[in-house]
């Protein structure tokens, strides 16, 4: 039964090359073949169609990567949520003898570049502990800043992680343009 499956493939595989090879040509030039016919068979059982036609192995693919997306327009994270106070209001602040510590959360070389006269180096990072802010002791208010842009990326997330550290509500965040502006003023810098 096995060899009349396999011969029955083997004459629709010609049959169908004839008929590609006819359509090639025009009906004039078509040369008629003659196609050995087989001696009618029984129907094939479902076992030998399967093996005549497995099915398809299915091919295991892998996910792509996630790919952070982000944040639509319009939403905000917990670090915008954080006060700002301009520079023109720091100045005031400073101007008024209160107490405030300035946090400059740039890395050191910029922070050694020039920073606002009194600012101490909090260079930023993502996860602060209890044994990093133990120096700052308690004195509120607080005001981060960085060189960041619009948006004070660095500087509102050292804020949002005092804030969580239970530093309170006075801790600010110098809004933009943050250093930028202050030496635009002509402000004092160090």
């Amino acid at each position: 039964m096995k060899k009349l499956v396999e011969s029955m493939i083997v004459l629709l595989a010609l049959a169908s090359l004839v008929g590609v090879v006819a359509s090639c040509g025009s009906a004039a030039t078509a040369v008629p073949t003659a196609v050995p016919t087989a001696p009618p068979a029984a129907s094939p059982t479902s076992a030998e169609v399967a093996v005549a036609n497995p099915e398809p192995t299915p091919v295991p693919t892998e996910e792509p990567p996630a790919v952070p997306t982000p944040e639509p327009k319009g939403t905000s994270s917990p670090a915008d949520q954080v006060p700002r106070i301009s520079v023109e209001e720091l100045k005031a602040l400073m101007d008024s003898g209160a107490p405030v510590l300035i946090l400059d959360v740039r890395p050191r070389e910029s922070f050694q570049m020039g920073h606002i006269k009194g600012a101490i180096l909090f260079s930023w990072k993502p996860g602060l502990t209890f044994d990093d802010v133990d120096e700052l002791g308690c004195c509120p208010p607080i005001v981060t800043y960085c060189d960041c842009g619009p948006g004070e990326f660095d500087s509102a997330d050292v804020a949002r992680q005092l804030i969580e550290l239970g530093y309170g509500g006075d801790v600010k965040v110098l809004a933009h343009p943050a250093i930028e502006g202050w030496i635009e003023l002509g402000y004092p810098t160090q």
